[in-house]
């Protein structure tokens, strides 16, 4: 069936099932837009007496009528603002990031594609204008890949200089493959690495508040951020980084399946001016994520089908689609345009305040055995920094040097790296003189 074929019968049965119900409502081809290959939005007019709720309440009959059609369940979603009725595309093809185009100005992120917009236009995220974000969904909706390709295009538009990046990623899966960039300063799995982390970037705040100073940026991406809440005193710290870091140069990316402020705190949830919401389990889920009632976003399909949410607007964007090979190739890219600053005196985030109460989770010490290199709890000896030479010579950046030792980086896997690149090499013994025919 062609897609004109197919329009024209979804279009009939829209109608037919709205005058079953009484529904002074219907379709024409000619207010129907077709996404690329992501979405159908069958526009909708109303009599001026017919409220839109009646609509709303049949939703669930117009899904069971095109899913009958199409011979496989189909979401419909009521969009508002313009109303139409939304479908997946009988078709769908994920949105190639290599469509994209990703080389933007500095402090840029690539969101999607807008479709709300004519024509369809990419949906650009600047953070001088959107300081933080937050992105919801399910398993399946395509947050991580979201993630992913802001952070991406971000690193590929702005200088490690002028940018440094603290990524947590509670699942030590979706953000450890950015963990080579040359802007990452920080990455943190275990609990007591997270914690460390978002005290090292409330404590870069405190700093810049004391000094009047908001650059080089300084953004914290977290996946996960329900189980990054449930640690103690990390609530309050993000409170205090989300309400305050604008000012400073200090921004958050934060993706969670769990939205409600029960999960993640009021003041956290509050302080989001961008979300980026996914498909979500209910219609609780979805006003809890879009903090406004119907949106529609727990009717998302999946699969990259966005709500970007700011102010008033409401935008159904399709996020680029990106996998795991082309990341890592991306990664190698931005590694070899911006080569690792080589920084001296004081760090660039400053280290972290010691918690209230003695940490008991272990130093992570798994990292440390491959290559035979102590954690890093005392300075490197003279030996060990010859080592750490030798091995810088042979890899790409700092950052790549610092993961093939540890396996990760935090601030004091970084200190101990550059202390040892920073050591003196020994002089040479002096050669030894031989005397010859001397008795």
């Amino acid at each position: 069936m062609t897609i004109a074929s197919q329009l024209h019968t979804e279009i009939q049965l829209i109608n037919a099932t709205l005058a079953a119900f009484a529904i002074d409502a219907g379709t024409r081809p000619g207010w129907t837009v077709v996404a690329g290959t992501s979405y159908i939005a069958y526009g909708l007019r109303t009599g001026r007496s017919q409220p839109i709720d009646a609509v709303e309440r049949r939703l669930p009959e117009l899904s069971e009528r095109i899913s009958a059609h199409r011979g496989r369940p189909t979401p419909v979603r009521l969009r508002r603002l313009p109303l139409a009725l939304e479908v997946p595309h009988p078709a769908p093809q994920p949105l190639d990031w290599r469509a994209a185009t990703l080389r933007r100005s500095r402090y840029t992120m690539l969101a999607g594609r807008n479709y709300s917009a004519q024509p369809a236009a990419d949906l650009l995220v600047r953070l001088d204008e959107q300081p933080h974000t937050l992105i919801a969904g399910t398993t399946g909706s395509g947050k991580s890949t979201l993630e992913r390709m802001l952070l991406l295009s971000l690193a590929l538009n702005t200088a490690p200089d002028e940018l440094s990046i603290v990524l947590v990623d509670m699942k030590n899966s979706d953000l450890a493959s950015l963990a080579a960039l040359p802007h990452v300063n920080q990455f943190a799995v275990l609990d007591h690495d997270a914690a460390a982390a978002v005290r090292s970037v409330e404590a870069e705040l405190r700093r810049r508040i004391e000094r009047q100073i908001s650059t080089p940026k300084l953004l914290l991406a977290i996946d996960e951020l329900r189980e990054l809440a449930r640690l103690p005193g990390i609530v309050d710290r993000l409170s205090s980084i989300l309400s305050l870091g604008r000012s400073l140069g200090i921004h958050v990316i934060a993706a969670t399946q769990h939205p409600k402020a029960g999960d993640i705190g009021s003041v956290v949830k509050a302080n989001f001016p961008l979300r980026l919401v996914g498909q979500v389990v209910g219609a609780r889920q979805a006003e809890a994520a879009a903090d406004r009632p119907g949106t529609g976003a727990e009717r998302l399909p999946g699969n990259g089908a966005f709500l970007a949410i700011t102010g008033p607007d409401t935008l159904r964007i399709q996020a680029y689609w990106i996998d795991d090979s082309a990341v890592a190739s991306l990664v190698r890219t931005i590694t070899a345009k911006w080569p690792a600053p080589v920084r001296t005196g004081a760090p660039l985030i400053s280290p972290p305040a010691p918690p209230e109460k003695p940490d008991p989770a272990p130093v992570r010490t798994s990292a440390a055995a491959p290559i035979g290199f102590p954690l890093p709890r005392r300075e490197p000896t003279p030996e060990e920094a010859a080592a750490i030479r030798q091995l810088r010579t042979t890899l790409p950046s700092l950052n790549a040097t610092i993961l093939a030792v540890y396996g990760s980086k935090s601030s004091d896997t970084h200190r101990w790296i550059t202390e040892a690149l920073a050591a003196p090499e020994p002089e040479p013994a002096p050669a030894k003189i031989i005397r010859i025919g001397a008795r």
